[in-house]
């Protein structure tokens, strides 16, 4: 198994301030009152008064924080240093401090005491692209789950991801469709966030 690498750690610890300050994230909005979740994973989820939810891959920690504000109690894990100190930063702002809880660990890694602990398992967009081992990401999942909890995962279909304009502007099939087993080197590039930034490089499974 490949753990994320140094070189993705970098990448998300130097994307943290970027994003925060970014108008997409919209961290001004999110402290005067606003969701980040959209409606999708509000009605699919439902409910999560009282129940406990891990948010594998959280960044920053808006949709963990959104989902406190919902009634859920709230464990975000993200490998991210400059994420997690940032999430629980907003979680003080925003009140939720007492909801919610911020673990830096790596998510082929869910901590032993998270056993059969959660209700729901929350990831969304842009997560299992950065992943080396996705069996061992769901059997971590499952062995986090109560009996009869659930596991929610919302993103993007991966054939939007497969095709580049070529040179005479035709799209073309650049990367396979099946998860591989070697990671692809990919940018420095245009952050999708802010256009302004320009990311270290990286590394992605596809």
């Amino acid at each position: 198994m490949r753990i994320p690498s140094e070189l993705n750690r970098r990448y998300w610890d130097e994307l943290t301030p970027a994003h925060e300050a970014s108008r997409v994230y919209d961290v001004a909005g999110f402290l005067t009152g606003r969701s980040s979740l959209h409606s999708i994973e509000r009605e699919a989820v439902g409910d999560v008064a009282g129940k406990s939810l891990l948010h594998l891959q959280c960044h920053f920690g808006l949709d963990t924080l959104s989902w406190a504000r919902l009634g859920a109690e709230v464990v975000g894990v993200d490998f991210s240093g400059a994420s997690i100190e940032r999430a629980r930063e907003l979680a003080k702002q925003a009140g939720l401090a007492d909801q919610a809880r911020f673990l830096e660990r790596n998510v082929l890694n869910l901590v032993s005491d998270s056993a059969g602990a959660f209700d729901v398992v929350f990831t969304s967009y842009g997560t299992i692209t950065w992943l080396s081992d996705l069996g061992l990401w769901a059997r971590g999942i499952a062995a986090s789950l109560k009996e009869n909890g659930l596991s929610f995962m919302v993103d993007t279909h991966p054939t939007s991801y497969l095709f580049e304009a070529d040179e005479s502007g035709r799209l073309a099939r650049r990367y396979d469709y099946c998860h591989g087993t070697d990671p692809l080197r990919i940018g420095p590039d245009k952050d999708y966030a802010d256009a302004t930034h320009t990311t270290l490089a990286s590394e992605a499974w596809i």
